[in-house]
This record gives structure tokens, C-alpha cells and sequence, in this order.
């Protein structure tokens, strides 16, 4: 059934016709008989809302909302994520896997805004650097990946108990709790480094091989 309110009055009320996929505009649409050029409108306050359990999609950082660069992640507000499958703009949903790349056209500084529960977090960045920053973390069981010869700064205390991998580039840990819970585990392999920067990390198990990244050391504290 669908149902209209205008200033919070219900004004309209039918059933639907049995299609699988609905649309709505908001505006005005040109008439093909005697068009006019004076119309228009002014829409404000608009509140949509939709049903629970919307389908959980993997998504790509775009670091941008209308072409503005825009860092905050945050859950369920803005749009600065794509669906990874179809480039779909999104905001971002608790369980979804999210991918940080060199695609994003915005900024690669993000803002953490509350604890967030992603299935999983992949870094794969060979040109742009990323900064994890904010008064929120990363929470749940989620692991994080770290592919590709570029950066990743984390300065977020995280308590994701799902490991890191660090197989590519520089991991710098701007936190003690950079690497989440301590019951889960670190891996540095092939050209990965792991930049203490003068942090404790406490009783993190880090397993190492490889020589790091440009062979200078696989655990490094450049502060």
C-alpha cells in the first residue's frame, strides 16, 4: 500500500500495481501540451523513509558528496560511498565490507564519527595515502587489509578483533590501539611495514616476514 502525507496529513492512499521497483521525484514535470515557462517549485524538510533491512552492498570510498570532498564516515548519513558493484552513490550501513583505493576522486582523510562494524576494511593504495582520524574507531569483528606500496595512518583507538594483515606498503599506528583488540592477530608479509611511531602496542601477537617496504624493516618506529 502506498501512502501520501503533506504537512503530516495522510492524502492520498493506493494499492500499489505489483511492480518490483518503484521511483519518486521530487518536482516538476514539463507538460507536453501548451508548456508554460513559469513552472517551478520549492521543496523543503522533505522525510522519506524506508523499511528496515535494506540489502548490505560492498562499498568503495569516494570521500566526496556532490562533488564537495567530504571525510565523515558515518552510518547511514552521508553519501560518500559508491556501490562497489554498480558505482551506485551510498551512505554507509554497519556489515557492509568497505574498500579504500586510489579511485576515490575526494579526500583520503577520514573521519570516523562513531564506532563502526564493517564485515571487513581493505587499504589497497599505491598512489594516495589514507589517514583513519576522528573521535570513532573501528569496532566488531571486522579485519583490516593493507595491500598496495602506499600509506595508512591510523590515529583511531579500534577494538575489531579480526586481525590486521599488513602485505603492502607503510601501516603507521598514530595510536596504541591502532591494531584493535589485542585477541587478534597481526601478519606482515612480502613488502609491508608496521611503523610503531613510538606506540606500545601492548600484547598485539605480530607474526613478520619479508624485508618491508624498500627492504627497510618490516617493524620500524620512525618516531
Amino acid at each position: 500500500t502506498i501512502k501520501v502525507w503533506v504537512d503530516q496529513k495522510l492524502v492520498w492512499t493506493q494499492q500499489d500495481n505489483g511492480a518490483g521497483d518503484f521511483y519518486m521525484k521530487d518536482g516538476v514535470y514539463e507538460q507536453s501540451h501548451n508548456p508554460t515557462h513559469q513552472m517551478d517549485t520549492c521543496i523543503t524538510n522533505i522525510l522519506m523513509w524506508t523499511s528496515p533491512g535494506s540489502p548490505v552492498v560492498p562499498l568503495k570510498w569516494t570521500g566526496q558528496t556532490n562533488g564537495v570532498g567530504v571525510g565523515n564516515w558515518d552510518i547511514g548519513i552521508t553519501t560518500n560511498w559508491a556501490n562497489a558493484g554498480n558505482g551506485a552513490i551510498e551512505f554507509y550501513q554497519d556489515d557492509s565490507p568497505v574498500t579504500f583505493d586510489d579511485s576515490a576522486p575526494g579526500t583520503t582523510t577520514v573521519n570516523l564519527q562513531a564506532t563502526v562494524n564493517p564485515a571487513s576494511v581493505t587499504v589497497s593504495n599505491l598512489f594516495k595515502n589514507y589517514t583513519f582520524a576522528g573521535s570513532g574507531s573501528l569496532g566488531g569483528t571486522t579485519s583490516l587489509v593493507k595491500h598496495g606500496i602506499g600509506t595508512l595512518t591510523v590515529n583511531t583507538a579500534n577494538s575489531f578483533t579480526g586481525g590486521v594483515l599488513i602485505d603492502g606498503g607503510m601501516f603507521q599506528a598514530d595510536n596504541a590501539m591502532a591494531l584493535g583488540s589485542t585477541s587478534g592477530t597481526t601478519v606482515i608479509t612480502n613488502n609491508g611495514t608496521l611503523d610503531l611511531n613510538g606506540n606500545n602496542l601492548g600484547t598485539e601477537p605480530v607474526y613478520v616476514s619479508g624485508r618491508g617496504l624498500n627492504a627497510d624493516g618490516a617493524i620500524i618506529s620512525t618516531s
